[in-house]
């Protein structure tokens, strides 16, 4: 059995998560939080193999909890769940210790083979994001050099 901490400040959103996790087998949801505080305040209680946690929370947001939790050291893996894919983000949240990163608009199978490559020690990003960080849309055309505006 898997045991998760899911953190999200959307309330719906999380409980959803939660719900559709608890519903896999294999995956038991121990824990919930709303923002980063309360990932720290549970992981103080709680021994989650896994956290799926959002980026943009109140109070402590994701790549600050991950920082901080980095820094003390010894806590689970982190997979990013979250809309806010931009390339800086991304390298922001890995940089700060996760070890996945997906956004909300994976589905399913998506969120799971994140999940069960995260748990065996790889770090999982999105299709759609090393995509998007090598430079291609998702129909696999380049996007435009921005560069190559500057020398016309």
């Amino acid at each position: 059995m898997v045991n998760l901490l899911v953190a999200d400040d959307h309330t719906v959103l999380r409980q959803a998560l939660c719900e559709l996790l608890e519903k896999k087998e294999g995956f038991k949801v121990i824990a919930q939080a709303s923002n980063g505080e309360e990932v720290l305040k549970l992981l103080q209680k709680e021994q989650p193999d896994l956290i799926i946690m959002d980026i943009a929370m109140p109070e402590l947001d994701g790549i600050e909890a991950l920082r901080k939790m980095k820094a003390k050291g010894d806590s689970p893996p982190v997979l990013i769940l979250t809309a806010n894919a931009g390339e800086m983000t991304v390298r922001a949240a890995l940089d700060a210790g996760a070890k996945g990163f997906i956004p909300k608009d994976v589905g399913e199978e998506e969120l799971q083979f994140a999940i069960k490559s995260v748990l065996k020690g790889q770090t999982y990003l999105s299709p759609s994001i090393t995509d998007k960080m090598i430079g291609k849309d998702s129909r696999g055309s380049n996007y435009p050099n921005p560069l190559s505006v500057l020398t016309k």
